[in-house]
């Protein structure tokens, strides 16, 4: 697959593959099951090739898979209930897969961020293409209690989590803020 031949373009170019940064996502309410198809199976698909390659590639003491969820994966939005679900699902695959037991097995951390409302082409670009006009409506009355903040911030706060997150963990970043950690029961 074309996932795959990432990551064996990585280990030919680099040599060793310690840290993946596993995103795989739309934000379509119109075409629901390719939502989560690519989501949930795209996460799911890049954990289980990312736990094969960094087991075997690394250089590191231990490996990284960062899934990327979102806010909503958190907490919830009536307009995009299907978008929702599968940024939950990332957050349950993170917490399960990086359970004590599975870490000590593998030596690969797993953790999961939560970014708020990002400025990025998937929050604010063709929105008639991927939702209905009621939804398009909510979404805009949403996103005025929200503050967009910078794809930077993200990765700058990423950075962090990378090395002081504990596997099974689950970050949020918003509002151009630090991370912090989400208390999950």
């Amino acid at each position: 697959t074309e996932f795959k031949g990432a990551f064996e373009a990585t280990v030919e170019k680099f040599g060793n593959l310690d840290i993946v940064i596993n995103s795989a996502g739309i934000f379509n309410e119109i075409e629901w099951e390719r939502m989560i198809k690519t989501n949930i199976n795209g996460t799911i698909h890049g954990c289980l090739l990312a736990l094969d390659y960094l087991q075997r590639y690394r250089r590191a003491i231990e490996g990284v898979i960062i899934n990327i969820s979102s806010i909503m994966g958190l907490q919830t939005a009536g307009h995009t209930p299907f978008y929702n679900t599968t940024k939950h699902a990332i957050v349950g695959l993170g917490r399960s897969l990086g359970l004590h037991g599975h870490y000590e097995s593998t030596a690969v951390k797993v953790i999961t961020i939560c970014p708020g409302c990002t400025a990025t082409p998937l929050l604010l670009e063709n929105m008639e293409e991927r939702f209905s006009k009621k939804q398009i409506e909510m979404h805009t009355e949403v996103m005025k209690k929200f503050q967009l903040q910078s794809a930077n911030n993200v990765a700058r706060e990423l950075t962090a989590i990378i090395k002081h997150g504990q596997s099974g963990s689950v970050w949020l970043i918003e509002n151009d803020e630090p991370a912090y950690q989400v208390e999950t029961p």
